[in-house]
C-alpha cells in the first residue's frame, strides 16, 4: 500500500509542466461539462491505436466527442486553433472507431472543443464551442440527422456498458498498453 502512495506521488511530480496543465484542464472542463452544461461524462482519455479523445459525453440523446486545450494564457493563436485539420482527423478516426466498439451506429454525435485559459493572475476561462468541426463532406449539423433512431433502452444500455469498462479498467500510461 506504501509503495502506490510513493509511486502515485512520484509520477505525479515527476509529470512534464505541459501534461500537469493539460489534466488539469480536462478536469476542470469535465466539471464544467457536467454541471453547467449537463452533460453526462461517459469517459475520459478514451484511447485506441489511432488516438486519443479527451472526453466522451451525452448530450440528451448526442453523443459528444470533445477535444480539450488548456493554455496558461491567451497567447498569439487561441486553444481552439490548436485544434487543425490534422488533430480533426485523427479525432474523428478515434471517435469512429469508439462508435464500432460499443455498436453506437445509429446514434446522432458532434464534436466539440472546450478553451481553458489558467492565467494565474485572473479568473480561469472557459470557451465551450458546440460542432466545432465536422467530418470530410458533411455539413455542419447533419450528421445529427442520421436515420434509423434506436430505442432509448438500448442507448441506456450501450452507455452503461461503456461507463461498466470505464470503472473497470486500469488506467493506460502509454497508446499500447491494453485496458
Amino acid at each position: 500500500m506504501l509503495s502506490k502512495l510513493f509511486h502515485k506521488i512520484f509520477t505525479l511530480n515527476n509529470k512534464p509542466e505541459h501534461i500537469r496543465l493539460g489534466q488539469k484542464g480536462e478536469r476542470i472542463a469535465a466539471g464544467y461539462l457536467h454541471r453547467q452544461a449537463k452533460m453526462r461524462i461517459l469517459k475520459k482519455n478514451y484511447r485506441d491505436n489511432t488516438g486519443e479523445i479527451d472526453i466522451v459525453a451525452q448530450d440528451g440523446s448526442e453523443l459528444v466527442f470533445i477535444e480539450v486545450k488548456t493554455r496558461s494564457r491567451e497567447g498569439c493563436y487561441t486553444p481552439e486553433q490548436a485544434v487543425d485539420t490534422e488533430k480533426q482527423r485523427h479525432i474523428i478516426r478515434t471517435a469512429r472507431r469508439f462508435i464500432n466498439r460499443y455498436k453506437l451506429h445509429n446514434i446522432p454525435c458532434r464534436y466539440d472543443i472546450v478553451a481553458v485559459i489558467l492565467n494565474p493572475n485572473e479568473k480561469t476561462q472557459i470557451r465551450h464551442t458546440p460542432n466545432a468541426f465536422s467530418p470530410p463532406g458533411v455539413y455542419p449539423d447533419a450528421h445529427r440527422d442520421r436515420g434509423g433512431e434506436t430505442g432509448r433502452g438500448d442507448w441506456e444500455d450501450r452507455m452503461k456498458l461503456c461507463e461498466t469498462e470505464t470503472n473497470n479498467s486500469t488506467k493506460c500510461h502509454s497508446k499500447r498498453q491494453k485496458c
